[in-house]
């Protein structure tokens, strides 16, 4: 009836799973691979006995058997009620605590099936899983986790660099100063270019694995949509504009599970171990006392992942929102055709 009063006055073209929505059709065009293989409407292709006629009767059969198990599981479950309160009147005493004990497994295992299953979610990233996925662009990750290494040993090396060059204007001879500082301005324009080239070598390369990855991961999710039963469609959480942003964001959301994860990691590792080992060549002492600070740093930082986890989470539920309205937005302003998913 909806899909009525919101055709009446418009040319509307329905892409139907449910074939009772188009039973009022005007025109009903079968599809066979891409192939129109019957047109007209409802009674006419009835009449025929064909391909749309196989195709409501195995949905009128289907339904018929839905039914049918719905309606032995509710006979099954009113027996098994009664064998329970027949059960729990012939219990004695001494075997309550066990009875009581079996009633709230029941209970816990009711509130389980309850759960929606869209709803699970395991807290478990599968980063191997989508590192095989992104398998055939290893190339281009070896390279890039290789620059993002010497990116992170430049960095300890320019704060020595720096310290030499302060260390220079302590000498009274100009000319030497000079000499000295033209030595350090050459270094420094040597790890300006080593860093210019490392950054953008890091950057395409991962840039070019992960939307290969994205590209692969949407149609892959694309793919999915397009299988799944007409009941997922009908939850409120899947509703088209939800779909449609979740296959916009979530794609393009995993490359910094792969590459640009792993490149972070080994950058810091690198920046750490060149420091620490410049740190004890030029003062040990020293040194020991800075990384009983470390596991601080280390904690902070899981501390600061940890938070920035649950806003990302609230912010993909405002996203999934905003995009429901929008797409709502968009179908209310629509003056002629309107092209709709049941």
């Amino acid at each position: 009836e909806a899909l009525d009063r919101a055709s009446k006055g418009r040319t509307t073209i329905v892409i139907a799973h449910r074939l009772s929505t188009i039973v009022n059709a005007s025109k009903i065009i079968v599809l066979d691979k891409g192939s129109v293989i019957e047109e007209g409407n409802h009674k006419t292709l009835m009449n025929a006995r064909s391909v749309y006629y196989g195709l409501v009767e195995a949905q009128n059969l289907r339904m018929k058997n839905n039914d049918q198990k719905e309606l032995e599981n509710d006979e099954d479950d009113e027996i098994s009620i009664d064998n329970e309160l027949n059960r729990s009147v012939l219990i004695s005493d001494h075997n309550k605590s066990c009875h009581n004990k079996s009633i709230e497994e029941d209970q816990i295992n009711q509130k389980g099936d309850q759960i929606d299953e869209s709803q699970e979610y395991s807290g478990r990233s599968p980063f191997f899983a989508v590192l095989r996925m992104n398998s055939p662009e290893w190339f281009y990750i070896i390279l890039a986790c290789l620059a993002c290494i010497c990116n992170g040993g430049v960095q300890p090396i320019f704060g020595i660099i720096l310290s030499k060059v302060i260390a220079v204007f302590e000498e009274c001879d100009p000319h030497i100063q000079e000499k000295r500082i033209l030595i350090y301005v050459l270094f420094f324009i040597g790890i300006g270019l080593i860093t210019l080239f490392t950054m953008f070598l890091q950057s395409f390369l991962f840039a070019l694995s992960g939307e290969t990855l994205t590209q692969r991961l949407r149609a892959k999710i694309f793919q999915t949509l397009l299988r799944q039963e007409i009941t997922y469609f009908d939850r409120p959480e899947n509703n088209t504009g939800a779909l449609c942003t979740r296959l916009a964001t979530e794609a393009s959301d995993v490359q910094g599970a792969t590459g640009i994860r792993i490149g972070t990691m080994l950058q810091n590792i690198s920046n750490l171990g060149v420091g620490i080992i410049l740190a004890f060549i030029y003062s040990w002492s020293l040194t020991l006392i800075m990384l009983a600070f470390v596991p601080f740093m280390i904690i902070a930082g899981f501390l600061q992942m940890y938070l920035l986890t649950g806003f990302t989470t609230k912010d993909k539920k405002v996203l999934e929102n905003a995009g429901k309205v929008c797409y709502e937005d968009d179908y209310r302003k629509e003056p002629e055709d309107i092209f709709m998913y049941t």
